[in-house]
This record gives C-alpha cells, structure tokens and sequence, in this order.
C-alpha cells in the first residue's frame, strides 16, 4: 500500500512539472472553460443607400434604397478595449490597421452573405466555406467598403486606403461606431447608410420639339476623353473622397459607352426606337474634357465631336444626364442636367394626379427624367454630314 502512494505521489509530480513547463493548467486539462472571452459572430442590417425625395418644389430626405443585388462589401472591425473602458471616440480608420475583415455579398432579400472575393472585390465561386466575421467582447468600430477591394497600408504615408479604382465601378462606404459586443450571444450590426464616391453619367438622344420628319432616332457610342484618371485611390475615412483629377489623354482617362438600352416605353410615345446608356464615372475637376457621340437618325449616321470647356465636375453621389437633341435640320444640341444620384419620386401636389392629390409616383424613365436639377447647353452642331463623321471639334 505505502509503494503504491508513493507511485501516485511521483506521478502526480510528474505531471505537475509536464504542466508547468507547457504553460497549460491541471483545471484546464480536466474540461474547465477558458478564462478568454469566446469568439461572437456578427451579422449586418442590410445595406442602405442614402436617398430623398425630390418634388417639384423641394428636395427632402426619403425612405432609403437598397444596394443593388451581387454587390460585394468588405467590412473591417477595429477593437477600442473592454467594456466600459473604451474611448468613445470614433478610430482614425485612415491610421489604424483593421483588427478583423469579412466580405460579403448584398443577396436578393438585401442580407449580407460572407462571400470569397478577387483582389478586385469579384465574388469568386469556390467550394470552400465563406466566414463571416468573429471578434471577442469589446468595444468595436467598423468601416465598411464596396465593392470588396482590400483595405492596403501605404509604402510611403502609411494610410490605410483602397486602390485601383477604375471607372465604371460604383464605389460607396458606410461605417458604425461605439458597437459593444458581447461573449457568448450572436450581434447584428446596423451600418450606417452608404456614402457613393462617384458620379453617375446617363446619355439618350431625343428629337427636338420643331422635329416632325424623325422617325428613327437612336444613340450608338458616346465617348469622352481626358476625363479623371482610372487607377484611382480612396483613403479609408467616413469623410474622405476620391481626389478629382483631369485632363488624362492616355486611355485612363479616357471612358467608351456602347451598351444602349430602349428607354422605358413611355418615354418613347412615338416609337423613335430612343436608348439610353449609363456608366459610372471617377469625380473629375473642372478641366476641359472632349466628347465624340454617334447617332443614327432615319437611315444616316454621324458622329459630333466637341471640347467641353464648361468645368463641369463628376461629384460624388451626383447623376449627369446628356442629352442629345436632334432637330430635322441639320442641327443638334447637348444639353446637360445635373441631379442627385437617387432613385427620382416626383411629388404631384395637384388635384387629379396620379393617384389623387399628393400622391408619389415614379416618373416614365427615372434615369432620363428631368426632375430637379440645373440644365444648360454645352454643345452645338450645325451642317451636319449625315454620313458619317463631323470634322473638327465643336
């Protein structure tokens, strides 16, 4: 009996030194829970966009819309410290590394879905299981980015920033602060609505009022040149802008729109068979930019030519619609109208309108109607050589 306790006694001691010397604890190997907080999932409302109203006399703040299906948000956690010791202060996202990043794609129903992405911020189909984000308790800021690219340190600022921002790409950010998670319970997020960081250009011809000798009219390229420079670059920050650049002749900044669309059907009452085109743009300064549209009327076809010498800007979460007025003549107009880029609701304040007096109704092609906003002429044609190109710059 005295040899087998003092067996037991050797190797409890043995063990006792195993422990020590792998930093592990007795109460640990014997199932005790970990003294760390567990890892907590977070999910996130889905995505808004910033969006209003506009009437025919005011612009006021609306139900806000959500972002377009397959988009891809990258979402960066920064921890501020336990609960109740955090500074309540906003992190400086341009300075300070992420802590944890997902991404993740806007479904049909609007949810965030954790997905895999290219460095282009692309879904990219895989087998393997997308992961949402995880972090422990704490107090928590977030910075969200779409699409999806990532979130690099500068080699020579520091700053923390997305690049290679080409044209065309709808880039928008939102962020949420002072989000206390908590151990062991499952946290839905409420990001604040989206912010876009460029401008919208929408293009369409239509007839001119005095036209009565049109019937065919339809937009086929609309070209512009020496425009803001693709390759682009967004400094992480809730404030911070795409830097508006210009006057780019090499093919950077240089932007083709060849992919026209009918425009909605009431838009076009008498059957011209009139398109339209849209694109998205990086902000430009107030550079001289140039202009080369090709246009089919009847069976001819011409392509104007202009330098715009307006310093008209592509701003942010802005909508330029151009639109080309063709007369019967041999002449034409471009026209610009600027707007804010939102889904436009026209308010009738009229009785015996849409719907009765009051009523919100949708105009019969949202991406061409005027709505509220400042137009103006920004080239003229006249001579026309309706077969083929128009020498020279307008």
């Amino acid at each position: 009996m005295f040899m087998k306790r003092l067996y037991t006694y050797f190797e409890r001691l043995i063990i006792g030194c195993c422990l020590l010397v792998t930093g592990c604890t007795y109460a640990e190997l014997e199932g005790e829970p970990p003294t760390v907080p567990a890892w907590v999932e977070l999910r996130f409302e889905a995505a808004k966009l910033e969006s209003s109203i506009i009437s025919r006399t005011t612009t006021r703040a609306g139900q806000n819309e959500p972002v377009q299906e397959g988009t891809t948000v990258r979402i960066a956690a920064y921890y501020k410290g336990k609960l109740g010791e955090y500074n309540s202060s906003q992190v400086d996202y341009l300075t300070t590394p992420p802590d944890h990043e997902a991404t993740y794609r806007i479904n049909q129903e609007g949810k965030l879905i954790p997905c895999i992405v290219d460095l282009n911020g692309n879904v990219i189909e895989s087998a393997e299981q997308a992961k949402g984000l995880y972090v422990r308790e704490g107090g928590y800021d977030f910075y969200a980015i779409s699409p999806a690219r990532p979130l690099v340190q500068g080699t020579k600022d520091n700053r923390w920033q997305t690049r290679q921002i080409p044209h065309k790409e709808d880039v928008m950010t939102s962020y949420a602060t002072n989000i206390e998670v908590k151990a062991k319970s499952l946290y839905t997020i409420p990001l604040a609505v989206f912010q876009r960081k460029c401008a919208q250009v929408v293009f369409h011809v239509q007839p001119s009022d005095k036209a009565e000798n049109i019937t065919h009219l339809k937009g086929s390229r609309l070209e512009m040149t020496q425009i803001s420079s693709a390759g682009a670059f967004l400094w992480a920050g809730v404030s911070q802008q795409i830097a508006m650049t210009g006057s780019d002749p090499s093919s950077a900044g240089r932007v083709v729109l060849e992919n026209f669309e009918p425009v909605a059907e009431g838009a076009d009452p008498n059957g011209l068979g009139l398109n339209k085109a849209t694109t998205v743009v990086l902000p430009k300064n107030g550079d001289p930019f140039k202009v080369a549209i090709t246009v089919g009327r009847n069976s001819a076809l011409a392509t104007l030519q202009a330098k715009i010498e307006r310093g008209i800007l592509f701003e942010p979460g802005k909508r330029y619609v151009f639109t080309l007025e063709v007369g019967d003549e041999d002449t034409s107009r471009l026209f610009l109208r600027i707007l804010p880029w939102n889904r436009i609701l026209i308010q009738d304040d009229n009785v015996g309108g849409p719907g009765g007096s009051g009523a919100v109704y949708e105009p019969q092609d949202p991406d061409i109607n005027e709505g509220v906003g400042t137009t103006f002429m920004i080239a003229q044609w006249s001579h026309i050589d309706w077969s083929g190109d128009v020498g020279g710059e307008n």
